[in-house]
């Protein structure tokens, strides 16, 4: 077993606690000082995974993995399927036309990029939306 390549480990702004995040199993763990140690210790020294109270709890949860290459698999065929999702609608809103990069191929080379949208078009944007 192995940390997970998809676990992030921060300090909470609010406490003295720590808080685990797993991006692939969408975990969230409030982890005491104490916890958190024993984690990090475990993280650098897997076998000590095998002593660890919660060990069926961490894996459950994917914060330690067989193989990263499973993980990123799943990860991809999550990504992939949720690109033809019928039932989730994504949206881009670019409100301003003051591109810099000036490709060659845009269609928008010939506007005015002095152009400058004002405040009150991302609430008629968003009235037009909702």
């Amino acid at each position: 077993m192995k940390w997970s390549i998809f676990n992030t480990l921060f300090k909470a702004k609010q406490n003295t606690n720590y808080i685990l995040f797993n991006s692939l199993s969408g975990t969230v763990l409030e982890l005491t000082t104490n916890d958190y140690n024993e984690l990090i210790n475990i993280k650098n020294n897997t076998q000590l995974l095998n002593q660890y109270s919660n060990k069926k709890e961490l894996i459950k949860k994917k914060i330690f993995v067989e193989n990263d290459e499973f993980e990123i698999n799943k990860k991809q065929l999550i990504t992939i399927q949720n690109r033809f999702q019928t039932n989730i609608l994504n949206l881009t809103i670019v409100p301003t036309l003051m591109c810099n990069f000036k490709c060659i191929y845009c269609f928008q080379n010939d506007i005015n990029n002095n152009y400058i949208l004002n405040h009150y078009y991302p609430t008629k944007i968003e009235k037009q939306i909702f």
